[in-house]
């Protein structure tokens, strides 16, 4: 699994192995939020924060 670690690393952003999408995964409240965007290219973190993850 790729993944990029962002903001100090309470947000990552992965790609799992076996799925063409990135996903995002930020720690809120001690829980692990996941997201998946649709996204097949690693975007620049500041776009998928400004996006809401």
């Amino acid at each position: 699994m790729a993944k990029h670690p962002i903001l100090g690393g309470k947000a990552y952003i992965y790609l799992r192995e076996g799925s063409p999408y990135w996903q995002c995964a930020a720690y809120i409240d001690d829980k692990n939020i996941v997201a998946q965007r649709r996204l097949t290219v690693l975007p620049k973190p500041k776009t998928l924060l400004r996006t809401g993850i």
